[in-house]
């Protein structure tokens, strides 16, 4: 995966930080271990994109969820990314 719009202040405050979101989320599974399967990887529809958000509704929280092709192109390009 790559992003779409590198350089909004989110995406680039995110860099180099998927340790740390990935051991937020671990920690919030109640897990300490996670296997990746080749068939996990390609469960996924190709260009499956994970948006980020800070501060969503007001709420101070980084939100992260998944997001189809076409929701992923249309957020890049409502915040600048992609041309429209």
């Amino acid at each position: 995966m790559s992003a779409l719009n590198p350089n909004h202040p989110t995406t680039r405050a995110m860099d180099g930080q998927w340790h740390a979101v990935l051991a937020i989320v671990m920690h919030k599974l109640g897990v300490t271990e996670l296997a990746i399967s080749e068939a996990d990887v390609a469960s996924l529809t190709p260009g499956t994109g994970v948006a980020v958000q800070d501060g969503k509704n007001g709420d101070g929280l980084l939100h992260v969820w998944l997001v189809s092709p076409g929701e992923a192109q249309r957020l890049a390009r409502e915040q600048g990314g992609l041309p429209a």
